[in-house]
């Protein structure tokens, strides 16, 4: 059974946790090209694509069509558009 309540088991609550207790910690590394992001640099990229989305006028629940190989731009915008509370769809 998981302890963990379920409010801080969402994106937004465990990336904001480690981006508070661990924020120069490798949060991802891209395979083949070595890029990687911390778990702060992860958070500020996620908050971006987060707020682009909302400066396009998409609302919680929108459905956002992505077409990104599998790299850390994926992540992160998997990251901001869970963030805003938005649907990704990859394509």
């Amino acid at each position: 059974m998981i302890d963990t309540p379920v409010l801080e088991r969402t994106v937004a609550a465990v990336l904001d946790r480690q981006a508070r207790e661990r924020p120069d910690a490798t949060a991802l590394i891209e395979a083949g090209t070595g890029r990687s992001l911390t778990y702060a640099a992860l958070q500020r990229e996620a908050f971006r694509v987060a707020t682009a989305l909302a400066g396009l006028g998409l609302r919680r629940q929108d459905p956002v069509l992505v077409l990104l190989d599998n790299h850390l731009d994926m992540v992160t915008t998997w990251a901001g558009t869970t963030l805003g509370a938005r649907i990704m769809v990859p394509v």
